[in-house]
């Protein structure tokens, strides 16, 4: 099942015949599904999974394959990360390929993930996947939205589920994470004397409640200390781009 020569061998096979057979693209499937029941965190067999939708999308689409992760997740396991990397994969195929960026849809897209999250959240709040799954989904939204409020309002409605979770009892390591990184981020781009002392208590409080990593955070606000010197050092370092030779 793990065999990735035997895996490349089959796509080889699958891609010899016709796209639009359905006996071919009805076996592959059977095929995959089949490892994924032996094993459903086989990362070759979810890779595999991805390419025959990408080679059968005149017939499978990546909207199938979000049902087809909700499935896996909601009734075999909220901690299967590699079926939540695949979730992710199929949001940002789906939307490059499918969407073009359109604000609309790219707002349909982060309010279903974000609900989505929030539902995984429910059963099992200190899966990190999930978490990093929300990171993604602000990332794909920033890349995409041609509208800033909508990355705004996502943004800020991540925060809000992140501090809930990170500020409960006990606290949650990784929403408190979430919540210290968007902290360091604003205080080096803003240079707020009130959120660089916010992210720097946050990474304070994450050596307490997640002490195997003390290591980590301290470098954390070590950094964060080092680019905002550098900030107010240097505001202008960044030049202009010269639109006019372009």
């Amino acid at each position: 099942p793990k065999n990735y020569q035997v895996w490349n061998h089959a796509r080889v096979v699958i891609g010899s015949f016709d796209a639009n057979d359905k006996i071919v693209i009805a076996r592959a499937l059977a095929h995959v599904d089949a490892a994924l029941a032996l094993d459903a965190k086989n990362i070759h067999a979810w890779t595999h999974r991805a390419w025959c939708v990408a080679r059968f999308q005149a017939t499978r689409s990546w909207k199938e394959e979000l049902e087809y992760t909700a499935a896996v997740l909601r009734d075999d396991d909220w901690w299967n990360n590699s079926a939540w990397n695949a979730r992710f994969h199929a949001v940002e195929i789906g939307t490059r390929v499918g969407l073009a960026g359109s604000s609309d849809v790219v707002q349909d897209i982060t309010t279903r993930e974000l609900a989505f999250v929030k539902e995984s959240l429910q059963g099992a709040d200190d899966n990190e996947s999930a978490w990093n799954y929300l990171r993604g989904i602000n990332t794909l939204t920033n890349e995409y939205a041609t509208d800033d409020s909508y990355k705004d309002n996502l943004a800020d409605a991540s925060l809000q589920l992140a501090r809930e979770f990170a500020y409960a009892k006990p606290p949650n390591r990784h929403a408190m994470l979430f919540v210290a990184d968007a902290l360091a981020m604003n205080a080096q781009r803003t240079t707020d004397a009130k959120l660089i002392a916010d992210a720097k208590a946050t990474f304070n409080a994450l050596m307490t409640i997640d002490p195997v990593r003390v290591n980590y955070y301290v470098a954390r606000t070590n950094r964060l200390e080092t680019a905002v010197r550098l900030e107010l050092a240097y505001p202008e370092r960044w030049p202009e781009p010269n639109t006019a030779a372009t």
